[in-house]
């Protein structure tokens, strides 16, 4: 049987289309490629944006669900990109380690600066403020974190590093980019391994190798809201992308 190109074919949608379609229906949308739970946010939730870029993100999830915002990004020219919005604080540092002064290494793709030398020929090197995130958000006076988002070019180990289980108890979802190329697999999953034993579902919504789109769910917080939906969704896809990755080496088909 065969379809003309205007048929019944041409309306057909992949399985990643329909996984997108369900996701939004499950308010699970990505933003600039950072997938995150849209049903726990409203008017006063507060967002922490580290590794604003120039802001798109923090802007956007700002305007949809009229959050406060913290967003913080040490390159000084993408800093000052980001807009200007009533609730938006902009924090001009990098997420490190210990507060002080450290070098950033800034390349031919300016969002991909980073506080790990990659070596690369082109890279420039400024000083920039480094900030431990406790301290940024007790001298900001944030207790409670709605969504925290993460995506600070191969730093994550160190905010990890100097971050408290206590914080982390108070924040009710994570969306991070974990760079791969940059921090090895062993303390990514060890970051993981940590999460969950906080008591966080943890998903890689990139199915694949690399953890470039990961959500961690705070069940504490949202379970005791009632957003079992989006949960046992969660499960299910985690479930589905597990099955996928054995299926060579197992036979499933």
């Amino acid at each position: 049987m065969t379809f003309s190109p205007g048929g019944p074919a041409a309306t057909r949608r992949s399985p990643v289309e329909w996984r997108l379609r369900l996701q939004r229906a499950m308010q699970l949308p990505t933003r600039c490629g950072h997938t995150y739970f849209s049903g726990s946010l409203g008017p006063g939730s507060m967002l922490v944006d580290l590794g604003a870029h120039r802001g798109a993100f923090a802007s956007e999830v700002c305007a949809r669900h009229a959050c406060r915002c913290i967003a913080v990004e040490p390159d000084a020219e993408l800093f000052a990109a980001i807009p200007e919005r009533d609730g938006l604080t902009k924090i001009n540092a990098a997420i490190c380690r210990d507060s002080g002064d450290v070098t950033l290494y800034r390349t031919i793709d300016s969002e991909a600066g980073s506080l790990i030398d990659t070596g690369q020929s082109e890279a420039s090197r400024v000083r920039v403020a480094g900030r431990r995130l406790d301290d940024l958000l007790a001298e900001n006076r944030i207790g409670r974190i709605d969504l925290l988002k993460i995506d600070i070019e191969g730093a994550e180990e160190m905010l990890f590093d100097s971050i408290k289980d206590r914080t982390l108890y108070d924040v009710s979802q994570i969306t991070i980019e974990f760079h791969d190329h940059l921090v090895e697999r062993t303390s990514i999953e060890s970051i993981i391994r940590r999460l969950e034993s906080l008591g966080f579902l943890y998903i890689n919504f990139a199915g694949g190798p690399d953890h470039a789109d990961c959500l961690f769910l705070n069940l504490r917080a949202l379970i005791s809201k009632g957003h079992f939906r989006p949960i046992l969704y969660v499960l299910v896809l985690k479930s589905y992308f597990a099955l996928r990755r054995r299926a060579p080496a197992e036979g499933i088909s």
